[in-house]
Protein backbone atom coordinates (compact mmCIF):
# COMPACT_ATOMS: atom_id res chain seq x y z
CA UNK A 1 0.00 0.00 0.00
CA UNK A 2 1.35 3.52 -1.01
CA UNK A 3 1.57 6.05 2.09
CA UNK A 4 0.40 9.50 1.90
CA UNK A 5 3.23 11.76 1.65
CA UNK A 6 4.25 15.05 3.90
CA UNK A 7 1.99 14.12 6.89
CA UNK A 8 3.36 11.34 10.13
CA UNK A 9 0.73 10.29 12.76
CA UNK A 10 2.76 10.74 16.06
CA UNK A 11 1.97 10.36 19.67
CA UNK A 12 4.36 10.52 22.69
CA UNK A 13 4.70 8.71 26.29
CA UNK A 14 7.49 8.70 28.69
CA UNK A 15 9.87 5.61 28.30
CA UNK A 16 9.85 2.38 31.00
CA UNK A 17 11.07 3.91 34.53
CA UNK A 18 12.17 6.98 32.96
CA UNK A 19 11.76 10.20 35.91
CA UNK A 20 10.42 13.04 34.79
CA UNK A 21 13.64 15.33 33.24
CA UNK A 22 14.26 19.22 35.00
CA UNK A 23 13.85 22.27 33.02
CA UNK A 24 17.63 22.38 32.37
CA UNK A 25 18.19 18.80 31.14
CA UNK A 26 15.23 19.49 28.79
CA UNK A 27 16.71 22.83 27.34
CA UNK A 28 19.98 21.47 26.97
CA UNK A 29 18.28 18.48 24.94
CA UNK A 30 16.61 21.06 22.91
CA UNK A 31 19.69 23.00 21.48
CA UNK A 32 21.62 20.16 21.20
CA UNK A 33 19.14 18.44 18.48
CA UNK A 34 18.98 22.09 16.95
CA UNK A 35 15.62 23.80 18.68
CA UNK A 36 15.90 27.09 20.51
CA UNK A 37 15.82 26.79 24.43
CA UNK A 38 12.65 28.67 24.85
CA UNK A 39 10.90 26.19 23.60
CA UNK A 40 11.31 24.65 27.62
CA UNK A 41 9.34 27.28 29.41
CA UNK A 42 9.21 28.04 32.83
CA UNK A 43 7.88 26.28 35.27
CA UNK A 44 5.06 29.36 36.58
CA UNK A 45 5.68 29.68 40.53
CA UNK A 46 1.64 29.24 41.03
CA UNK A 47 2.09 25.95 39.51
CA UNK A 48 4.96 25.07 41.17
CA UNK A 49 3.21 26.27 44.54
CA UNK A 50 0.00 24.08 43.52
CA UNK A 51 2.37 20.69 42.85
CA UNK A 52 4.23 20.67 46.03
CA UNK A 53 1.26 21.73 48.07
CA UNK A 54 -0.36 18.60 46.28
CA UNK A 55 2.19 16.39 47.10
CA UNK A 56 1.65 16.69 50.69
CA UNK A 57 -2.09 15.16 50.36
CA UNK A 58 -2.99 11.31 51.37
CA UNK A 59 -5.95 8.94 51.30
CA UNK A 60 -6.48 10.69 55.01
CA UNK A 61 -5.09 14.60 54.10
CA UNK A 62 -6.98 16.87 51.26
CA UNK A 63 -5.47 19.69 49.91
CA UNK A 64 -7.44 22.95 48.72
CA UNK A 65 -6.11 25.81 46.46
CA UNK A 66 -7.86 29.63 46.30
CA UNK A 67 -6.64 32.72 44.84
CA UNK A 68 -7.46 35.77 46.63
CA UNK A 69 -6.30 39.82 46.63
CA UNK A 70 -3.85 38.44 44.22
CA UNK A 71 -2.38 35.44 46.21
CA UNK A 72 -2.52 32.17 45.86
CA UNK A 73 -3.39 29.99 49.33
CA UNK A 74 -3.30 26.60 50.13
CA UNK A 75 -4.59 24.92 52.99
CA UNK A 76 -4.13 21.58 53.96
CA UNK A 77 -6.78 19.31 56.21
CA UNK A 78 -7.55 15.69 57.58
CA UNK A 79 -10.65 13.94 56.61
CA UNK A 80 -12.30 12.81 60.17
CA UNK A 81 -14.93 10.03 59.86
CA UNK A 82 -17.93 10.73 62.14
CA UNK A 83 -21.42 9.15 62.82
CA UNK A 84 -22.41 5.90 63.72
CA UNK A 85 -21.12 3.98 60.34
CA UNK A 86 -18.85 6.64 59.70
CA UNK A 87 -20.92 8.18 56.74
CA UNK A 88 -19.89 12.09 57.15
CA UNK A 89 -16.96 13.53 57.08
CA UNK A 90 -15.37 16.33 59.08
CA UNK A 91 -12.22 18.28 58.30
CA UNK A 92 -9.48 19.26 60.83
CA UNK A 93 -6.98 21.96 59.74
CA UNK A 94 -3.36 20.45 59.24
CA UNK A 95 -1.28 23.54 57.32
CA UNK A 96 -1.89 26.43 55.52
CA UNK A 97 0.11 27.99 52.99
CA UNK A 98 0.41 31.21 50.72
CA UNK A 99 2.03 32.16 48.04
CA UNK A 100 3.01 36.04 47.57
CA UNK A 101 5.25 36.60 43.64
CA UNK A 102 8.06 34.16 44.52
CA UNK A 103 7.80 34.27 48.37
CA UNK A 104 5.99 31.30 50.25
CA UNK A 105 4.71 31.49 53.99
CA UNK A 106 2.91 29.28 55.84
CA UNK A 107 2.70 27.32 59.38
CA UNK A 108 4.99 24.27 57.60
CA UNK A 109 7.49 24.51 55.32
CA UNK A 110 6.96 23.68 51.56
CA UNK A 111 9.26 22.10 48.95
CA UNK A 112 8.79 24.70 45.99
CA UNK A 113 12.70 24.56 44.23
CA UNK A 114 12.18 21.12 43.26
CA UNK A 115 8.79 21.91 41.41
CA UNK A 116 10.10 24.97 39.81
CA UNK A 117 13.11 22.93 38.58
CA UNK A 118 11.66 19.77 37.65
CA UNK A 119 9.13 18.95 34.36
CA UNK A 120 6.13 17.05 34.89
CA UNK A 121 5.58 15.05 31.99
CA UNK A 122 1.91 17.13 31.09
CA UNK A 123 4.84 19.98 30.78
CA UNK A 124 6.96 18.00 28.61
CA UNK A 125 3.79 17.05 26.53
CA UNK A 126 3.67 20.91 26.14
CA UNK A 127 7.06 21.67 25.17
CA UNK A 128 6.95 19.16 22.32
CA UNK A 129 3.61 20.66 20.83
CA UNK A 130 5.22 23.95 21.21
CA UNK A 131 8.37 22.93 18.63
CA UNK A 132 5.42 21.26 16.51
CA UNK A 133 3.71 24.37 16.15
CA UNK A 134 6.79 26.99 16.18
CA UNK A 135 9.30 24.91 14.51
CA UNK A 136 6.88 22.61 12.27
CA UNK A 137 3.87 22.82 10.06
CA UNK A 138 1.62 22.02 13.57
CA UNK A 139 0.30 18.83 15.22
CA UNK A 140 -3.31 18.38 14.80
CA UNK A 141 -5.75 15.55 16.59
CA UNK A 142 -8.30 13.75 15.59
CA UNK A 143 -9.57 12.69 19.23
CA UNK A 144 -11.60 15.55 21.40
CA UNK A 145 -8.86 14.45 24.29
CA UNK A 146 -5.57 14.58 22.51
CA UNK A 147 -2.85 12.39 22.66
CA UNK A 148 -2.24 11.39 19.21
CA UNK A 149 -1.28 14.33 16.04
CA UNK A 150 -1.34 14.36 12.55
CA UNK A 151 1.74 16.22 11.75
CA UNK A 152 2.16 17.80 8.23
CA UNK A 153 5.84 18.41 7.69
CA UNK A 154 7.70 19.80 4.66
CA UNK A 155 10.98 17.76 5.40
CA UNK A 156 11.25 15.47 8.27
CA UNK A 157 14.36 16.91 9.69
CA UNK A 158 12.18 18.50 12.32
CA UNK A 159 10.91 15.23 13.66
CA UNK A 160 13.92 13.93 13.29
CA UNK A 161 15.82 16.24 15.61
CA UNK A 162 12.57 16.32 17.94
CA UNK A 163 12.82 11.99 17.97
CA UNK A 164 16.28 12.23 19.41
CA UNK A 165 16.19 15.60 21.79
CA UNK A 166 13.04 13.41 23.15
CA UNK A 167 14.76 10.21 23.81
CA UNK A 168 17.59 11.74 25.69
CA UNK A 169 15.14 13.13 28.15
CA UNK A 170 13.10 10.10 28.30
CA UNK A 171 10.33 10.63 26.21
CA UNK A 172 9.63 8.37 23.67
CA UNK A 173 7.94 9.80 20.19
CA UNK A 174 6.52 7.29 18.37
CA UNK A 175 5.91 8.14 14.83
CA UNK A 176 3.78 6.27 11.99
CA UNK A 177 3.19 6.56 8.32
CA UNK A 178 -0.24 6.96 7.06
CA UNK A 179 -1.09 5.04 4.38
CA UNK A 180 -2.64 6.87 1.39
CA UNK A 181 -6.23 6.32 1.12
CA UNK A 182 -9.06 7.91 0.64
CA UNK A 183 -10.84 7.28 3.80
CA UNK A 184 -7.00 8.57 5.79
CA UNK A 185 -6.50 11.47 2.74
CA UNK A 186 -10.43 12.93 4.16
CA UNK A 187 -9.43 12.13 7.74
CA UNK A 188 -6.12 14.04 7.95
CA UNK A 189 -8.10 17.13 5.80
CA UNK A 190 -10.71 17.39 7.98
CA UNK A 191 -8.14 17.35 11.38
CA UNK A 192 -6.50 19.94 9.92
CA UNK A 193 -8.83 21.71 8.87
CA UNK A 194 -10.49 21.86 12.15
CA UNK A 195 -7.42 22.60 13.95
CA UNK A 196 -6.67 25.88 11.62
CA UNK A 197 -10.37 26.88 11.82
CA UNK A 198 -9.87 27.10 15.69
CA UNK A 199 -7.16 29.29 15.49
CA UNK A 200 -9.28 31.45 13.10
CA UNK A 201 -11.97 31.15 15.87
CA UNK A 202 -9.52 32.39 18.37
CA UNK A 203 -8.09 35.62 16.38
CA UNK A 204 -12.51 35.95 16.03
CA UNK A 205 -12.51 36.13 19.64
CA UNK A 206 -9.88 38.89 19.96
CA UNK A 207 -10.89 40.97 17.06
CA UNK A 208 -14.33 41.04 18.80
CA UNK A 209 -13.35 41.88 22.03
CA UNK A 210 -11.62 45.25 20.76
CA UNK A 211 -13.23 48.16 20.81
CA UNK A 212 -11.63 52.20 20.11
CA UNK A 213 -9.57 51.84 23.44
CA UNK A 214 -7.51 48.92 22.27
CA UNK A 215 -3.82 50.30 21.96
CA UNK A 216 -2.99 50.17 18.25
CA UNK A 217 -0.03 48.00 18.57
CA UNK A 218 -2.54 44.87 19.62
CA UNK A 219 -4.02 45.26 16.49
CA UNK A 220 -1.31 46.19 14.67
CA UNK A 221 0.20 42.23 16.67
CA UNK A 222 -3.30 40.62 15.66
CA UNK A 223 -2.48 41.55 11.53
CA UNK A 224 0.83 40.10 12.32
CA UNK A 225 -0.79 37.33 13.76
CA UNK A 226 -3.69 36.84 10.92
CA UNK A 227 -0.74 36.74 8.30
CA UNK A 228 1.40 34.07 10.15
CA UNK A 229 -2.10 31.82 9.86
CA UNK A 230 -2.49 32.99 6.42
CA UNK A 231 1.12 31.64 5.95
CA UNK A 232 0.84 28.78 7.38
CA UNK A 233 -2.45 27.92 5.25
CA UNK A 234 -0.26 27.99 2.30
CA UNK A 235 2.12 25.34 3.34
CA UNK A 236 -0.75 23.54 4.46
CA UNK A 237 -2.80 23.74 1.14
CA UNK A 238 -1.82 20.46 0.15
CA UNK A 239 -3.51 18.63 3.52
CA UNK A 240 -7.01 21.00 3.24
CA UNK A 241 -8.57 20.39 0.05
CA UNK A 242 -11.11 22.74 -1.34
CA UNK A 243 -11.15 24.53 2.25
CA UNK A 244 -8.51 26.79 1.69
CA UNK A 245 -10.14 29.53 -0.27
CA UNK A 246 -12.80 29.72 2.90
CA UNK A 247 -10.17 29.76 5.33
CA UNK A 248 -8.66 32.42 3.54
CA UNK A 249 -11.87 34.42 3.24
CA UNK A 250 -12.50 34.61 6.80
CA UNK A 251 -8.67 35.98 7.33
CA UNK A 252 -9.87 38.60 4.61
CA UNK A 253 -12.94 39.38 6.64
CA UNK A 254 -10.97 39.71 10.25
CA UNK A 255 -8.37 41.52 8.57
CA UNK A 256 -10.56 44.33 7.25
CA UNK A 257 -11.69 44.85 10.75
CA UNK A 258 -8.95 45.24 12.15
CA UNK A 259 -8.17 47.89 9.62
CA UNK A 260 -11.20 49.80 10.08
CA UNK A 261 -10.85 49.22 13.84
CA UNK A 262 -6.96 50.95 13.43
CA UNK A 263 -8.60 53.65 11.42
CA UNK A 264 -11.63 54.12 13.82
CA UNK A 265 -9.06 54.64 16.85
CA UNK A 266 -7.38 56.72 14.47
CA UNK A 267 -10.19 59.03 14.12
CA UNK A 268 -11.24 58.92 17.45
CA UNK A 269 -7.69 59.95 18.90
CA UNK A 270 -7.84 62.95 16.14
CA UNK A 271 -10.91 64.02 17.81
CA UNK A 272 -9.19 64.00 21.05
CA UNK A 273 -6.61 66.17 19.69
CA UNK A 274 -8.53 68.82 18.04
CA UNK A 275 -10.88 68.79 21.29
CA UNK A 276 -8.13 69.70 23.73
CA UNK A 277 -6.75 72.32 21.53
CA UNK A 278 -10.20 74.01 21.36
CA UNK A 279 -9.85 73.73 25.24
CA UNK A 280 -6.75 75.48 25.37
CA UNK A 281 -8.00 78.67 22.89
CA UNK A 282 -10.97 78.89 24.83
CA UNK A 283 -8.69 79.02 28.54
CA UNK A 284 -6.93 82.00 26.39
CA UNK A 285 -3.39 79.84 27.00
CA UNK A 286 -1.30 81.53 24.56
CA UNK A 287 -3.17 84.10 23.10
Amino acid sequence: MSILSGVELVMWSPAKDAEPPTVVQVRDALVAHGFQSDRAADIANSSAFRRAVKERETDEKKATCWQKDGRTHAQLDRLVSEGIEGERLRREFVAHWCLTGDKVSGSEPLELRRHLETYTWADLTKVVKEILDQDGLGAYTPRKAGGIYFCPFAGRDVLDRLERACRAVGLSLLRYEVPDSAAQRNEVQATVVAGIGAEIDAHAAAVESYTVETREHAIAGRRESLANTRSLIGRLAGHLGDAVPWLNSQLDELDALCVQLEQAIATAAQHAQRAGARRVVSMGVGG
